[in-house]
């Protein structure tokens, strides 16, 4: 059995954008439980951030969409508290930038198996 990783960036697209600001993006899943072309087993999302931050997570799947709430993030790192299954597609996050929160990232976990 293999791992990787990979992180995303869910960062303002300019630097300097004001306090109030709501940053939305996607995070793509590889697909867990083997349901995909190549055999991932377990996925797992964690999100960071600089300073304390309340962040909308919504899984984007086959069939529709699962909103997971709000999740209370950093300074540091806190999983998403989500069992990946098969037929997860993506993450929806979002976050509202404030004066000391600015920067959020993603980290995705997975293991692959023969």
């Amino acid at each position: 059995m293999g791992a990787g990783a990979y992180s995303m960036d869910i960062n303002p697209v300019a630097e300097f954008v004001g306090a109030g600001t709501v940053v939305r993006r996607i995070v793509p899943l590889p697909p867990p439980k083997n349901s995909g072309g190549a055999k991932f087993g377990d996925v797992f999302v964690s999100l960071a951030s600089n300073a304390p931050v309340s962040v909308t997570v919504t899984i984007v799947t086959q069939t529709g969409t699962v909103p997971l709430g709000t999740v209370n993030v950093g300074p540091g790192r806190v999983g998403v508290p989500r069992a990946f299954q098969a037929g997860d597609l993506s993450a929806d996050i979002s976050f509202t930038v404030s004066a000391t929160a600015k920067f959020l990232t993603a980290f995705v976990e997975y293991t692959t198996t023969p």
